[in-house]
């Protein structure tokens, strides 16, 4: 004969052990998700949304550069008083080249060309007197009528001498010099408590692959007139340096290394003011590295959208914030370095038509660099929840593929 004493213990048991289940779960979560905001306090605090632009609040120089940078790129709203949207006679925002209809970050100001592609100065000025404002409907104006300081006066208030090619060493110098020297704990690849602060670490060496990228054609090409003319010196050097393995502890350090590699930088950039070295701000010394930056985002392209491993082994939650952090760093330098590109070769840019979808490459990786989930879900494309490496992706590979429509533009 069942008691009916014993059915109704059995089924307080269950609604104690389902409420003593439900309580630990919550207080489980809400543990972690205080202990990951604790240490993300202690770790990553100063890299919100990302490490350049916290350098940038912190230094009134690279404050002022990044304003600058932003007015040619058309994103700071205080380039021109008068430059609002283009309109046509119906009242409908104009669109650009690639149909982004009512585009608020459109280029409102554009540099005409300084000289030919075959004779760009090798120390050449900015000068504001001589280049046509252009509206952002595209219809020039004469400065000597316009009011407002012009983004090339910027420019030359920013770096006195004006020479092409500071704003791009500067560019190139920062973000890895963030890491570096500012940085609470510095460079963390060869940390022993790396395992801890692999976010960090995976951003530093994406950064570290593009400042690599980006001296070695410097270098090579940038910085030279030919293949018969000799390696600049400084350059040279910061090119050796940088290649020091980046997870060696010491003998040498990489931080040490790639600190002498800044500095190697630092004085070109000043033999560059002052008419002791060259940059050629030509087509044909941009497209190697942009061809490079395009190889360098496919890779992490390929990286965020695979789902297995070359062994076969499907891609762990331990990868892929692996790849996406890197992605991230790899975004980070690219981004700054092509901003001062917007700059330097500003009127090998315009002549081939090439600004718009240039501009267009850094917004996308500034998106990609804005990305600051709590933690990297792998969820299904199709689910309820976010898949952040799928995220990262879109991003990466419309980037990559604006690179590629420069590219070619540039190419013909």
């Amino acid at each position: 004969m069942n008691d009916p004493t014993n059915k109704k213990t059995g089924k307080d048991f269950k609604v104690y052990l389902v409420s003593r289940v439900a309580l630990a779960l919550v207080v489980t979560v809400a543990v972690l998700w205080g202990g990951s905001k604790l240490f993300q306090y202690f770790t990553d605090s100063d890299d919100v949304p990302s490490a350049y632009h916290q350098a940038v609040e912190k230094s009134p120089a690279l404050k002022k550069a990044d304003i600058v940078l932003g007015k040619v790129l058309g994103t700071d709203k205080t380039a021109h008083a008068g430059s609002a949207l283009a309109t046509d006679d119906s009242g409908t925002p104009a669109t650009d080249a690639h149909g982004v209809s009512g585009e608020k970050n459109t280029p409102a100001v554009s540099h005409t060309p300084q000289a030919s592609d075959s004779h760009a100065g090798t120390t050449e000025k900015i000068d504001p007197e001589s280049t046509l404002h252009v509206d952002a409907q595209g219809h020039g104006t004469d400065p000597a009528n316009t009011p407002h300081s012009s983004v090339e006066q910027d420019v030359a208030d920013l770096f006195p001498n004006a020479v092409r090619g500071t704003a791009f060493v500067t560019a190139l110098i920062e973000p890895l010099n963030y890491e570096i020297n500012v940085r609470r704990l510095g460079w963390r690849p060869n940390d022993v408590a790396t395992f801890f602060t692999d976010n960090i670490s995976n951003r530093q060496l994406g950064i570290l692959e593009v400042t690599r990228r980006s001296t070695e054609k410097l270098t090579e090409r940038i910085a030279r007139t030919g293949s018969t003319i000799k390696f600049d010196r400084n350059l040279n050097l910061a090119r050796a340096k940088f290649n020091n393995d980046p997870k060696k502890y010491w003998l040498p350090a990489p931080e040490k290394s790639y600190a002498q590699a800044l500095d190697e930088l630092r004085t070109y950039r000043e033999r560059l003011n002052t008419n002791k070295a060259t940059f050629h701000s030509r087509a044909d010394n941009l497209i190697p590295l942009l061809k490079s930056f395009e190889d360098l985002l496919g890779d992490c392209d390929d990286d965020l959208v695979k789902t297995h491993e070359e062994n076969g082994a499907r891609v762990s939650t331990f990868k892929a914030d692996d790849y996406f952090f890197y992605a991230q760093g790899v975004s980070t330098a690219m981004a700054t370095i092509l901003e001062a590109v917007m700059v330097d070769f500003a009127p090998v840019l315009d002549s081939r038509g090439a600004a718009n979808d240039l501009h267009h490459a850094v917004l996308m990786l500034q998106h990609a660099t804005e990305l600051d989930p709590l933690f990297i879900q792998e969820s299904a494309y199709s689910g309820f929840f976010a898949n952040h490496r799928a995220n990262m992706a879109a991003f990466i590979s419309h980037a990559r593929a604006y690179i590629q429509f420069v590219t070619k533009t540039m190419s013909t």
